[in-house]
């Protein structure tokens, strides 16, 4: 009986934070829109909303978010008696494909804003 109370509340607590982290991934992209939606001498409201309504809501939440269902996914695969080494592999995969998605989005906007310069891939 109190596993399955345990579980369930694992259950909900890992929902929680799928639901935060959507937030902010919503917040994080709205922050990004801003800029193509705002007519060009409205621009200062964008920044007004970076900094004051973005920024603090959105990357510094995701990441914190993001650190936690590491520790709890990683935590469940130990329970599931996967090896560190798999875990580490598990996690490196997905940080490549996390990192080959950034690379490749950031050389589109750079190639449909007209911004053609290297360094816009790790922006």
């Amino acid at each position: 009986m109190y596993s399955k109370n345990k579980v369930d509340i694992s259950k909900d607590r890992i929902k929680s934070i799928d639901i935060f982290k959507g937030i902010a991934i919503f917040w994080i992209i709205g922050g990004h829109i801003t800029w193509y939606w705002l007519r060009e001498d409205s621009l200062w409201i964008n920044d007004f909303l970076l900094v004051f309504i973005f920024w603090p809501i959105t990357a510094v939440n995701f990441i914190m978010l993001s650190g936690m269902n590491l520790g709890i996914s990683v935590n469940a695969k130990k329970d599931n008696n996967w090896s560190n080494h798999q875990i580490r592999s598990h996690i490196f995969r997905r940080l490549a494909i996390l990192l080959i998605v950034s690379i490749f989005y950031n050389f589109m906007v750079g190639l449909f804003t007209s911004m053609y310069e290297w360094y816009y891939l790790y922006a």
